[in-house]
């Protein structure tokens, strides 16, 4: 038994060293993974780090080493089409706040969302800046292919939130798992309508704009119905663009028209309200309807049983939790779980309660 200092909790590197039977040399480049380490070994000190709860004083090392780490944090802007960016937003004062006492820029790069050209010329900037890692919302999927490549070379770590792009090599993601919460929303919307129902599946977004996440939603809700459907379930997929005063009003009605037997609706992002908001113009209590986010709107049309389930997730910890996580890398060489998959939290409105509570203290 590794005996700690009289009258201290605190696991020192020689505790570890004496449990793991090796050197406080070879912990040190465990903790900071560089030199040769058998990979043996290196599992050894790992799990004698997890049982013992070693955790090191980053304060001091960040202090101590006088090295101001710079952490870009690229995201969308603000935008009052889309409410989704400002609560994605709300983790970076947050990780601001937790690191005040620590050597840490956080510097952010905003983008708009619909604009790919535009992303592609603030990632230059990013390269051009002094920049030691970065968090990022990969929302075109081929340009932040090419950025992140490029930040391979550089040596530069980065890390994905909210979106995960598989084809990158990023340090880490935080984020729900985009196939599996289509999977559950499809469960959740074909326990509730007839069989022979059409089931519209409506992709909304300025300029039809999808990103990559959204697709993986609508890729995981349309082979879940196909692998449980008899075959008599219609699925109609629809692009809308938001940009057009008219949408979604327009395209809703024309669908409805066209697929009188429409007794469900899925929207893979945080706009049901806008869907919402037709169909309750419409009188059209019959069609189920199930979309993303907690925001305001989608919580009103919750509240007044428009919208039948919310599939919802802790979406600025996402942003949180990528930063602190990069600043950990950085300052200690502590490296992060690969995958890091976001609660799929159903809501309705009898447990809404509860999670407006807790979204709130996020």
């Amino acid at each position: 038994m590794v005996m700690k200092p009289k009258g201290s909790n605190k696991v020192r590197i020689k505790d570890i060293a004496l449990k793991a039977g090796v050197s406080v040399g070879t912990i040190d480049r465990v903790l900071h993974n560089r030199g040769e380490i058998n990979e043996n070994t290196r599992k050894k000190v790992l799990q004698m780090i997890d049982e013992l709860g070693y955790k090191p004083n980053l304060l001091a090392k960040s202090l101590a080493s006088k090295k101001v780490y710079r952490i870009a944090v690229l995201l969308p802007a603000k935008d009052e089409s889309n409410h989704y960016w400002h609560i994605l937003r709300q983790g970076m004062p947050m990780a601001e706040q937790a690191l005040a006492d620590f050597n840490v820029q956080i510097i952010p790069f905003d983008f708009d969302a619909t604009d790919e050209r535009q992303f592609d010329f603030v990632v230059q900037n990013i390269v051009l800046e002094s920049i030691d890692g970065v968090a990022l919302n990969p929302v075109f999927k081929q340009s932040c292919e090419l950025f992140c490549a490029n930040l391979d070379q550089l040596g530069i770590p980065y890390v994905f939130f909210d979106i995960n792009l598989e084809s990158s090599n990023p340090l880490a993601f935080f984020g729900q798992n985009a196939v599996k919460s289509g999977e559950v929303a499809a469960k959740l919307l074909y326990q509730c309508i007839a069989q022979d129902s059409v089931i519209l599946v409506l992709k909304l977004a300025n300029r039809k704009v999808v990103s990559h996440h959204i697709k993986k939603r609508v890729q995981g809700f349309i082979a879940f119905i196909q692998s449980i459907s008899t075959g008599s379930t219609k699925m109609i997929e629809s692009e809308v663009d938001l940009l057009n005063m008219a949408e979604p009003a327009d395209e809703l009605t024309r669908l409805l028209a066209d697929y009188p037997k429409t007794g469900g609706i899925f929207v893979p992002s945080s706009r049901g309200f806008k869907i919402a908001r037709v169909l309750e113009n419409l009188q059209r209590t019959d069609i189920k309807l199930i979309g993303y986010d907690l925001l305001d709107d989608n919580i009103e049309y919750l509240n007044r049983n428009v919208i039948d389930f919310i599939i919802s997730q802790k979406t600025s910890a996402q942003t949180y939790d990528a930063i602190l996580c990069l600043f950990h890398y950085l300052s200690a060489g502590i490296i992060p779980e690969k995958v890091n998959y976001s609660p799929i939290d159903i809501v309705i409105k009898e447990n809404l309660e509860y999670y407006i509570t807790s979204f709130r203290q996020e």
